[in-house]
């Protein structure tokens, strides 16, 4: 190469360090600190009668390190940081709770109502079906429970049929949100115990009408003829002689509901108070007897 061509040729370093590569330059190292260094946003606090503002470090904190409710206060944080800069009024932690809360109690009730049915084990989860829906009503209110109560209608209208669906409403569903509303709104159990009962009559009946219409056939005439024989032959026994009226078979057909649902729904007082005081909740107006019974399950 000759020493003209050399002397002509300009310089390297001229043209990688220009005055715009430099800035460049400079605008990149800046960005890349500024990505480094933690965000840091401004949250309103009270300090003593004044209003004053701090600032914390997004980020700055191990979130493995905090215990869930330093986590559940730094959402807080944050929520009202956002709301304090403008960015929107977010979505209320406790109704997104009750959301969640809802559609997975929903999903319980589903599952186990479909299992039972499929294993022929509705028998034996009678007195557990009601509890999802008694734990939304305990943990959040009436309206949660009459949420999840229509969630998990849907469900198994989508799953199991309408009749099906329609069955477990009747014979469960306003059981349970009954049992939850009365538990949650602290009535004693000398309320809610008939109201558990006539609740549970009603939806029986609703479920005779039910399958009455589905199989065509009228179950509730059957039910009266059954319990006429049984009352014929009583009174064979005890050597009276005539019919029994129809007013007394009704009567009798109403007392053995009423009867078989004060029971069932006593018994269901009597576990959901041992299993509610298991998950650290606790029934109002628990008798003496059963407050022994519960006083021995250690509470959550």
């Amino acid at each position: 190469m000759h020493a003209a061509e050399i002397a002509t040729r300009p310089p390297l370093v001229s043209q990688r360090w220009t005055p715009a590569s430099q800035q460049r330059r400079r605008r990149r190292q800046e960005a890349r600190r500024s990505q480094a260094e933690p965000r840091r946003l401004p949250i309103a606090v009270n300090a003593g009668n004044g209003v004053g503002s701090e600032q914390r470090a997004v980020g700055s904190s191990n979130p493995a390190s905090l215990s869930w409710q330093e986590l559940v206060q730094q959402a807080q944080q944050e929520v009202a940081a956002q709301q304090s800069a403008g960015l929107g009024k977010p979505y209320p932690l406790d109704k997104t709770r009750q959301l969640v809360e809802t559609a997975m109690f929903a999903a319980m009730t589903g599952l186990a109502y479909t299992i039972g049915n499929l294993l022929k084990l509705e028998g034996y989860l009678a007195y557990l079906l009601p509890l999802p829906i008694v734990l939304s009503a305990m943990r959040s209110g009436p309206v949660p429970a009459l949420k999840t109560l229509a969630v998990a209608f849907l469900l198994l209208l989508i799953l199991m049929g309408p009749v099906r669906a329609t069955t477990f409403l009747l014979v469960y569903g306003l059981l349970s949100v009954t049992l939850g509303i009365s538990w949650s709104l602290r009535l004693p159990w000398a309320l809610s115990v008939p109201l558990g009962a006539v609740s549970r009559i009603g939806g029986y009946f609703a479920y005779i009408a039910l399958s009455s219409w589905v199989t065509n056939e009228n179950l509730l005439v059957l039910m009266i003829s059954n319990i006429y024989a049984l009352l014929d032959q009583l009174s064979a026994v005890l050597g009276t002689t005539g019919s029994p009226p129809l007013l007394a078979v009704i009567v009798v057909l109403c007392t053995l509901l009423l009867v078989n649902s004060l029971m069932y729904v006593g018994l269901a007082h009597v576990l959901y108070a041992v299993l509610l005081r298991g998950m650290g909740l606790n029934l109002h107006g628990t008798p003496k007897f059963v407050e022994k019974l519960v006083g021995a399950v250690p509470q959550q």
